[in-house]
């Protein structure tokens, strides 16, 4: 089982940020400051907490963003895959699908300029460990804009993944979902950013006890990518 980044979680240190005097700090001011117990990170050494908060995200939200990730059977079960490389690199969210397929989702907050490459390196490491096709995603959440080609080539080889660009995303359905996890990733679309702080507090105040508490820290830590 994959470890924790620290003894002191990476929500906690969120409050200890310029961050946490913030409007999304502001508005969840009910909230006494968290002391959760995360879940399992999908790798032991993550060295950044947006990218850290956004799996952990998907850990819990089953909503419109999660579908178009995973699809729409949802995750049965979530795999710990290790690449049989020197450096050992550990995909960020790979899960077995309702549809049973199998689908891995990287995520970006800066553009990689290797991406392409890493992201056909992971598939053939995929093929050799699992002796299947895996479907490739790669979520960019940044109001960078988007340079990173969904495409490698070589004179002998092609191979293509797909790009989903959060700020690209018509964020109204998003925001009107029911599900948490979509309001709070609303914050990266071009949705004003006033309504959506205002739904997040009205929906993690529907929430209860450690479930809640998850919630408005991911918020915090996740609004920080805005800068």
């Amino acid at each position: 089982m994959a470890t924790m980044p620290s003894r002191q979680s990476v929500m906690e240190r969120a409050w200890d940020r310029e961050i946490a005097g913030s409007a999304a700090v502001g508005i969840l001011s009910f909230i006494p400051r968290a002391k959760v117990e995360l879940l399992p990170f999908p790798s032991p050494d993550m060295p950044q907490d947006y990218d850290v908060s956004l799996k952990l995200l998907f850990r819990y939200s089953k909503g419109l963003i999660a579908h178009a990730l995973f699809g729409d059977a949802g995750v049965t079960e979530w795999l710990n895959v290790e690449q049989p490389r020197v450096n050992n690199p550990r995909a960020d969210l790979l899960a077995r699908c309702g549809d049973g397929k199998l689908r891995h989702v990287e995520i970006e907050t800066s553009n990689d300029s290797g991406m392409a490459r890493r992201k056909a390196e992971y598939y053939l490491g995929f093929w050799r460990l699992l002796d299947e096709h895996v479907e490739q995603v790669l979520l960019f959440a940044s109001q960078r804009p988007l340079t990173m080609s969904p495409l490698f080539e070589t004179p002998s080889m092609r191979y293509e993944f797909r790009i989903l660009d959060l700020k690209t995303w018509d964020g109204e359905p998003v925001l009107a979902s029911e599900d948490w996890g979509d309001n709070v990733l609303a914050l990266l679309t071009a949705v004003e950013q006033e309504r959506v702080l205002q739904r997040v507090e009205e929906q993690i105040r529907k929430l209860e006890g450690e479930e809640q508490q998850n919630a408005a820290n991911l918020f915090v830590i996740i609004s920080g990518i805005m800068g």
